[in-house]
């Protein structure tokens, strides 16, 4: 993720200028936050914008707000990941169904397809934990504060994901 000096740059702008400063905070996060969103919830593409510009519409309305924040990135990935759980009890409670939608990574469509098919056969606490790590270069620490948990916890869950990602895919050697 982002350096602390980054951050504080990043903050004291928004700080400054809630514009300019949400310009840089939308281009530093929404990238990070919708691979996250997309990868760790299964949401098609636009039920993940929805849920981003969700997250991101309050700090255009409301800056005073949220200039005290510290870490923009900690805050958003959180919102983010609530809003995606009600989302989903949202969808469960209605009976509907989300589309896997088409995904956006550097290999191949049978790769891309293999691998969510193998990743929604884990957990979602290994899941997410797998996505954040590997897609948003997250930190074990960044993760366990993320989904409220110990650091040991977080490194189980992710030994446990690739040991069954392991399985579950048709390596080639």
């Amino acid at each position: 993720m982002k350096n602390n000096s980054t951050i504080k740059e990043i903050m004291e702008a928004f700080r400054q200028n809630p514009e300019k400063g949400f310009e840089l905070i939308y281009k530093a996060y929404s990238g990070p936050v919708f691979r996250y969103l997309r990868n760790s919830f299964s949401l098609s593409r636009e039920e993940t914008e929805d849920i981003l510009q969700n997250i991101f519409l309050p700090w255009v309305k409301n800056p005073q707000k949220y200039a005290q924040i510290e870490n923009p990135g900690a805050y958003l990935f959180i919102s983010a990941r609530n809003a995606a759980l009600k989302f989903k009890e949202t969808i469960r409670e209605d009976s509907l169904m989300t589309e896997g939608g088409d995904k956006s990574h550097d290999t191949s469509v049978e790769t891309n397809l293999m691998i969510d098919r193998a990743l929604c056969k884990l957990p979602h606490e290994q899941k997410e934990a797998v996505v954040l790590k590997v897609w948003i270069n997250m930190t074990f620490e960044e993760i366990a504060s993320l989904q409220q948990c110990s650091l040991q916890t977080v490194a189980s869950r992710y030994r446990y994901a690739i040991s069954k990602l392991k399985e579950l895919i048709p390596w080639q050697k």
